[in-house]
């Protein structure tokens, strides 16, 4: 951190609190509005709610374990789900106590939370489709850039800023829309809401704006100055892919290659 390479393990896990101490110690730096949050429909009504919190009984949790695959475990050195459902009326006891202390935000023990973990990189999945087909879509929607319309077409490619109060953010994602003045100051004064919304920022300098050629200088600097982003060409990568108009060459993907033979 802040070019200084530790190796010791009590060095490390001090560089680690210290980091996520101040991260998560950001204040927003926009404004916090949630009234726009009273549009989106409950799918939970109250009496589902209320459901939820309820702790869990000893049935239910007998239930749960003795559903799990026997041959799984959590870690290298925990047990497998055949020693719980074998041993459950010695075991049952503390399982249950340690379920209710999860549900009640009781302090975890470290053995808790150290399981095998398999981080996946950023995507966005949607049930029924694959990542495939955004990308394929946002290639098709390039490839329309160029045409004649009022205003020019304009993708916008928004970079978010981490949400650190929540540890989750959004990337890569892209908006293709009009160039007129008016409509990308709705476009901008939609995203300024959401930011107020949901606490996630648009990292300006990192996003940009993509146009097809033929677009006078005139109109790009317009453009820029609404959204405050600045223009790129193509190709660009979009969930990891190049996104380009024209014929594919080797080059392209290149990048894409060298991650996949790692």
């Amino acid at each position: 951190m802040n070019g200084v390479s530790v190796d010791e393990q009590f060095q490390i896990e001090s560089m680690v609190i210290e980091y996520f101490s101040e991260v998560l110690a950001q204040q927003a730096q926009v404004p916090v509005d949630h009234s726009l949050l009273d549009i989106i429909p409950s799918v939970v009504s109250e009496h589902d709610n209320e459901i939820l919190q309820q702790l869990p009984t000893e049935d239910e949790i007998q239930r749960v374990v003795f559903q799990m695959n026997g041959d799984s475990y959590s870690g290298p050195a925990t047990f497998t789900g055949s020693f719980f459902t074998t041993c459950w009326d010695v075991v049952k006891r503390d399982v249950c106590r340690a379920v209710g202390d999860f549900f009640t935000g009781a302090e975890l023990l470290w053995g808790y939370t150290a399981t095998l973990l398999a981080l996946i990189s950023k995507s966005g999945f949607v049930k029924g489709r694959q990542i495939s087909d955004n990308i394929l879509l946002a290639l098709e929607m390039c490839s329309g850039l160029g045409r004649k319309v009022r205003g020019a077409n304009v993708a916008l490619k928004l970079d978010m800023a981490k949400a650190y109060d929540r540890l989750v953010y959004a990337n890569d994602i892209i908006i293709f829309w009009n160039g007129t003045t008016r409509l990308l100051s709705c476009v901008m004064d939609v995203l300024d809401k959401y930011q107020r919304s949901s606490e996630q920022q648009v990292n300006a300098s990192k996003s940009c704006f993509l146009l097809g050629k033929g677009v006078s200088l005139a109109h790009r600097k317009v453009i820029s100055q609404v959204t405050g982003f600045s223009a790129k060409d193509l190709p660009i990568t979009y969930l990891g892919c190049p996104l380009y108009v024209g014929r594919w060459m080797k080059g392209l993907f290149t990048g894409l290659l060298d991650k996949v033979s790692q």
